[in-house]
């Protein structure tokens, strides 16, 4: 798997800087480490969203006992197309969906990621 960083640099750069604005500073310091697992697969032409690995591991009490479930969603003002993070309910990211964005879909095109239902 490769990084946001690293994969996406432009659009990391981009994501990170409008998250800060919006005052989401703590899902904006985990973007540029998380890893991209997959892309949504749901044949959607304008669709380039992607499901994205936390750098923050869980600890055994997060993960058997309290249990990792979707939190919620914001969607990001300030950048082309539409772009919105799904977070967990410890506040990682989960999911980077992303619409009307051809040079991530391209980007994503060249890492040639596996797809996942849509």
């Amino acid at each position: 798997m490769v990084t946001i960083g690293v994969g996406l640099p432009a659009f990391c750069a981009e994501l990170e800087a409008a998250l800060e604005r919006q005052g989401l500073t703590d899902v904006a310091a985990q973007v540029r480490s998380a890893q991209i697992q997959s892309r949504c697969s749901c044949g959607e032409s304008d669709c380039a969203s992607f499901t994205v690995q936390s750098s923050r591991a869980l600890n055994v009490v997060e993960r058997n006992v309290i249990g990792e479930r979707y939190r919620g969603s914001h969607e990001i003002e300030g950048l082309e197309g539409l772009v919105v993070v799904d977070l967990d309910n410890f506040g990682r990211l989960m999911q980077i969906e992303v619409l009307y964005r051809p040079d991530v879909a391209d980007t994503l095109e060249s890492l040639h990621l596996a797809g996942r239902a849509g």
